[in-house]
């Protein structure tokens, strides 16, 4: 069973809030996800996250994954993610000091994008070999605190 966001449900949300909160419960781990998870994950009834799913479906947002009432993001929302992509220039001055590190190190160098508390990794320079591997998805979420995230919260890191 997955683990159960909390949102703030009331009467003034919008569609396009209803909307975002079920983008929001498909996880890269988990592309397909069952009506009941999309009801635990965003607190919608079920006849809301169909109508609203319906909807998506039709404008390419959405599909029907394998089993019955499950689904996963549709091929639209890649037209959505590329133009984030293009409009984003930093991957292009990012990429040689990225790869080089990568050289140095043999070790993968991702690139995040960071909005309030989350970071996603947007693009990286995979290493050809290295024994030892943290494997982070393109575009999985990730919670930013800690060590590994301060580069992105605006905190100097400095190597040592």
């Amino acid at each position: 069973m997955r683990k159960r966001r909390t949102h703030s449900c009331n009467s003034q949300d919008s569609g396009l809030a209803h909307v975002l909160r079920l983008f929001s419960a498909f996880e890269v781990a988990e592309p397909e996800v069952s009506e009941a998870d999309l009801a635990g994950e965003t607190d919608l009834s079920l006849s809301t996250i169909r109508r609203y799913i319906a909807w998506l479906r039709q404008r390419g947002h959405a599909q029907v994954g394998a089993p019955t009432r499950t689904y996963r993001i549709g091929p639209r929302v890649l037209a959505l993610a590329r133009h984030y992509q293009t409009s984003d220039n930093v991957g292009d001055v990012a990429k040689p000091p990225r790869a080089s590190l990568r050289d140095e190190s043999d070790a993968t160098a991702p690139r995040f994008a960071s909005e309030r508390t989350t970071a996603v990794c947007v693009e990286q320079v995979a290493s050809s070999f290295h024994p030892v591997k943290l494997i982070i998805e393109r575009g999985r979420v990730m919670p930013l605190h800690g060590r590994a995230m301060l580069g992105l919260s605006g905190h100097s890191c400095q190597r040592s």
